[in-house]
C-alpha cells in the first residue's frame, strides 16, 4: 500500500497460526509473499509470485494454498488479513478526509460530555437510552438470547454460513474447531457468532469484495466478533432467526 509502507504484524496470531505447522522455507515464503503483496496494493498473481520467488521449492506454494493460508481466485492471490487491513485503512482515510473538509479534527468534548458510564459516554447514554430500550423491545423476539457456553454443532455452523453467504464450505478443520472452542471459553456465545455473520452480510466492505473474507475461520476470531458480533444493526431486522446457531446449556 503506497501511502502506508508497512502492515500490522500480530506476533501472537503468527505463533498460534496454522502457518507455523509448515516447514520454515514455506513460512519464509509466506512472509515474503505478504511483503510483495502489500507493495503491489494486493494486486499479485500466482504466476508472477512464482517468477519472483523462483528459487523456492514449488510445493511451498501448494502447501500455503492447501492450508488455506493464501487463496487463489483466477490466478490472483488473496491474503485475507492484509486485505482487511487495507479495508480498515481505507475507512480511516475516508474519515480523516471528512474531518479535514469540516476544518480539521473535531473539537475536544468538555469533561462532562466524556465521562464514561459502562460502554457509553454519559451524554450518549442519556440521549440514546430511550432508543436502546425501544430497539430491545422490537428485536428481542428475533435475536437469539445468549445462554450458557456449550459445544458448537459444526454441521449447523456449516449450514448457517453457507446459507447466509451462499457458499459451499464442506469441512471445518480441526485447527479451526479449536479456535471456536477457545472463543466460547473466552465468554463469546454462538449468538455473537451468528450476529457477526449477519452483520458482515450487509457490510459494504465485505459485500464489495464478494464476501471472500467471510470464511469459517474468519468468524472464529475474537477481533471479528468484537467488530461485528456485539449488536445487530437495525437494517438486519427480518433476517434474524432465518438461520440460527442454537445455544444449549
Amino acid at each position: 500500500m503506497k501511502e502506508l509502507p508497512y502492515f500490522k504484524f500480530y506476533t501472537n496470531e503468527w505463533i498460534t497460526g496454522d502457518v507455523t505447522f509448515l516447514d520454515y522455507e514455506t513460512q519464509g515464503l509466506f512472509i515474503n509473499l505478504c511483503a510483495y503483496y502489500w507493495s503491489k496494493d494486493a494486486n499479485l498473481t500466482l504466476t508472477n509470485a512464482k517468477r519472483k520467488f523462483i528459487d523456492v521449492k514449488i510445493d511451498s506454494f501448494d502447501l500455503l494454498i492447501e492450508s488455506d493460508i493464501i487463496k487463489i481466485n483466477e490466478d490472483n492471490i488473496v491474503i485475507t488479513f492484509l486485505d482487511e487491513q487495507r479495508g480498515e485503512r481505507g475507512k480511516l482515510s475516508s474519515t480523516n478526509s471528512k474531518n479535514g473538509a469540516k476544518g480539521g479534527r473535531p473539537k475536544k468534548p468538555i469533561e462532562s460530555e466524556t465521562k464514561a458510564v459502562g460502554l457509553f459516554l454519559e451524554s450518549e447514554l442519556k440521549a440514546k437510552k430511550s432508543n436502546i430500550e425501544e430497539k430491545r423491545e422490537e428485536e428481542k423476539e428475533n435475536i437469539p438470547t445468549p445462554t450458557k457456553v456449550g459445544d458448537i454443532d459444526f454441521s449447523i455452523l456449516l449450514e448457517t454460513i453457507n446459507k447466509i453467504f451462499e457458499r459451499k464450505f464442506a469441512v471445518v478443520s480441526d485447527a479451526v474447531k479449536k479456535k471456536y472452542k477457545t472463543l466460547l471459553k473466552q465468554g463469546y456465545t454462538k449468538t455473537h457468532i451468528h450476529t457477526a455473520m449477519l452483520n458482515c452480510k450487509k457490510d459494504a466492505f465485505h459485500r464489495d469484495n464478494d464476501y471472500k473474507h467471510c470464511t469459517i475461520e474468519y468468524f472464529s476470531r475474537p477481533k471479528t466478533i468484537d467488530l461485528y458480533g456485539t449488536e445487530l444493526v437495525t437494517e438486519r431486522k427480518g433476517i434474524v432467526g432465518t438461520y440460527t446457531i442454537h445455544d444449549h446449556d
